[in-house]
């Protein structure tokens, strides 16, 4: 089963990175890599992160491939709007999701949940309402000491 955070933590002990950014640039994972070649246990500062633009072009992309009954629009609210569709799958609870969805308020997460229980609605009909649809229990991450976390 796909556990994100497992592939997160797996990501952070390979690269060796323990501040600074955690998803560098093209050109900082090269060092990234050329160092851990040299001692695979350094500790790594990442000083440049991948910028904004390219984390969007590779959504785009993504969704454009991945997604063909749908033109977009794509963008980093995709990756929420997910997040709320395979929480409300899995049976998660509201409180559970706007907290780590890290809302403000209820009423902001009403809106992806809308969107969450529309696409579970039309799934549901295209399979004929046949059972119920299959996903992993889901379980909330939320981590209120970011600090703490990385002493872990």
């Amino acid at each position: 089963m796909l556990c994100l955070l497992k592939h997160l933590l797996a990501w952070i002990y390979l690269t060796g990175i323990s501040s600074g950014y955690l998803f560098p640039s093209r050109n900082e994972l090269d060092h990234i890599v050329e160092a851990r070649k040299d001692d695979p246990s350094c500790c790594i500062h990442c000083k440049e992160g991948i910028s904004y633009e390219t984390v969007l072009s590779r959504i785009k992309s993504t969704c454009a491939i991945s997604i063909p009954y749908r033109s977009g629009p794509f963008g980093t609210h995709t990756m929420r709007k997910t997040g709320y569709l395979l929480s409300y799958w899995g049976g998660g609870e509201d409180s559970d999701m706007f907290k780590c969805a890290r809302h403000k308020s209820a009423a902001m997460g009403a809106h992806y949940k809308r969107d969450a229980l529309s696409l579970m609605a039309v799934v549901s009909i295209r399979n004929g309402n046949e059972g119920a649809l299959v996903a992993p229990k889901f379980r909330p991450i939320f981590v209120q000491d970011l600090q703490l976390m990385r002493s872990v």
